[in-house]
């Protein structure tokens, strides 16, 4: 496993000849080395201001005792509990998102998600009894939220329901960080460790789609301007028992991790969408979930790439891939 210093890797602070500012840095945060590029007027203001936010949603949202999130799935007793604008409003998006795939994704799932973790540390399937109880707290209907006057956010969590944000907070931190971006006259690519990213501005940034059975090959480059695009998949967090890969992105309907014959699917959402980065994460995770039925979900400028187990690919809507 690489190892990271915490502390942030400023790569590097040009001016350029025109008077365009570029900055770029690197820095831990969210379990994934974040790539922040700017350029612009005000793009070291714009990195700087974005890494600070970064650090402190991740206080906020990371599998800690003391962030929000864990804070919320422990007092689960339905209670309202005042919360920051940021959990109050991924945790929206969440719940909207959750209506909206049909509960391919689920906020609720948190429960679920800590079960196979710890299995995938034990290297060991959990059992049926333990699947189905931690599935009987995963109704949305566990969550509530509101908002007391002009900025009092609360939510309460009940019936020994968990939170679970892993398949939308990057997104939602991408969205953030492009905002930050907007603000300070900045345009740039905003990487949230290969599985989101977010492209601003004129220029076009070549990435990179890996290929989901051979670790280190890419299976083509995509083009991405003035769009989001999310990559989930079974290849990154898992463990193989009796010849089954047993992975990380769990259906919330069965319990168990999805199993659709599909390794890995990318969503590219165009940034016309209001919360393009969220929307974008959650979408590729319930694409894997659904697998092609999935489909249904896209609007016609949303572009979509299926990678199935047996190495077959699927293009959706036009998606282009050198």
């Amino acid at each position: 496993m690489l190892r990271f210093s915490f502390a942030v890797f400023v790569l590097a602070l040009l001016l350029t000849a025109c008077g365009s500012v570029k900055s770029e840095k690197n820095l831990l945060v969210m379990d994934t080395v974040v790539s922040l590029k700017a350029e612009g007027e005000g793009a070291n203001e714009a990195v700087k201001e974005s890494a600070e936010w970064l650090r402190d949603f991740d206080k906020r949202v990371g599998m800690t005792e003391e962030s929000e999130i864990q804070k919320l799935s422990d007092n689960n007793d339905e209670k309202y509990q005042e919360v920051s604008e940021d959990v109050y409003e991924v945790l929206r998006l969440g719940k909207e998102c959750t209506a909206f795939t049909e509960q391919a994704f689920n906020v609720t799932a948190g429960s679920l998600t800590a079960l196979w973790d710890k299995a995938r540390e034990a290297e060991e399937p959990p059992n049926v009894e333990a699947v189905e109880k931690a599935k009987s707290s995963v109704n949305i209907e566990n969550l509530g939220i509101k908002i007391e006057g002009k900025n009092l956010y609360k939510v309460s969590v009940k019936n020994g329901a968990s939170l679970t944000v892993g398949a939308i907070a990057k997104g939602y931190a991408a969205d953030k960080v492009k905002r930050i971006y907007e603000k300070n006259k900045a345009t740039g690519l905003i990487n949230l460790g290969t599985s989101t990213m977010i492209a601003t501005g004129d220029k076009t940034y070549n990435i990179g789609i890996k290929n989901p059975r051979k670790e280190g090959e890419l299976l083509g480059v995509v083009k991405l301007k003035n769009a989001a695009l999310s990559t989930s998949g079974d290849y990154e967090r898992y463990f193989i028992k009796n010849g089954v890969r047993y992975h990380h992105i769990i259906d919330p309907k069965t319990g168990y991790p999805a199993n659709n014959g599909i390794a890995s699917a990318t969503v590219i959402v165009p940034l016309s969408h209001e919360n393009a980065g969220a929307v974008s994460d959650v979408l590729s995770t319930a694409l894997v979930v659904l697998g092609e039925d999935g489909v249904s979900l896209l609007s016609e400028d949303m572009r979509a790439l299926f990678v199935r187990v047996d190495g077959e690919i699927i293009k959706v809507n036009g998606f282009e891939m050198q």
